[in-house]
Order: structure tokens, then C-alpha cells, then sequence
């Protein structure tokens, strides 16, 4: 649900607002953040435990603000030297920085919720 909130306000963003796709796509992802963590912890891990939402939040925003980072890399080159549409581009960056997260957050964030 992070990665389809991602998508569409980064299309909203950008072709409805006019923004340029590294900042729409710069925004979209905080949205994607929230709304990530929240699937993560209540769906996927089935973690209903509200003492330890600060430090997995803290914990998960961390590692997606270095996702984000990465993210802007992989966009900007999937973009500019792979010539992908700037929705495929980033579909494909989520893709690969969602699988790498999902391990991160299983063994670490929410491991004692398995």
C-alpha cells in the first residue's frame, strides 16, 4: 500500500501539480513512509503492541529516509540513461528497495512479531 500511495501522488504530483519528477517523487515517498509502516506493522507482521510503535517508527522512518536516497539514485538513472517513463522507473526503484527493506524490517524492526 506505501509503494501504490507512492505511485500515485508521484503521478499526481507531477503531472497534475507540474512538479518535477524528483521532487514529486521526493514527496510521494514521506506519504509512503507513514502509510507503509502502518501495513507493516499491523498487516504484514500482525504486530498490535502500541508501546513499541516509537522506536519500530523511528527505526522504519530511518531506513526509508536511506531508502529515499537510494531511491532518487535509482530514479534519476533508470530516467536519464535507461529512458524509462518516470512511473516505470520508479515502480522498478520501489521494487528493488521494498524487497531490500522487507528483509531489513523482518529480521530487525519487527523480528520479535514472527
Amino acid at each position: 500500500m506505501g509503494a501504490v500511495t507512492n505511485l500515485v501522488l508521484l503521478y499526481l504530483l507531477a503531472e497534475l501539480a507540474g512538479l518535477y519528477y524528483i521532487t514529486a517523487a521526493t514527496l510521494a515517498y514521506f506519504s509512503g513512509i507513514i502509510v507503509g509502516f502502518l501495513f507493516q506493522k499491523f498487516w504484514t507482521f500482525r504486530d498490535t503492541q502500541l508501546g513499541t510503535f516509537p522506536r519500530q517508527f523511528i527505526f522504519y522512518a530511518t531506513v526509508s529516509v536511506a531508502n529515499l536516497f537510494l531511491n532518487i539514485v535509482l530514479l534519476y538513472l533508470f530516467v536519464e540513461y535507461a529512458y524509462l517513463w518516470y512511473i516505470y522507473a520508479q515502480a522498478l526503484a520501489i521494487l528493488i528497495l521494498n524487497t531490500m527493506s522487507y528483509l531489513i524490517h523482518r529480521h530487525i524492526t519487527f523480528r520479535e512479531y514472527l
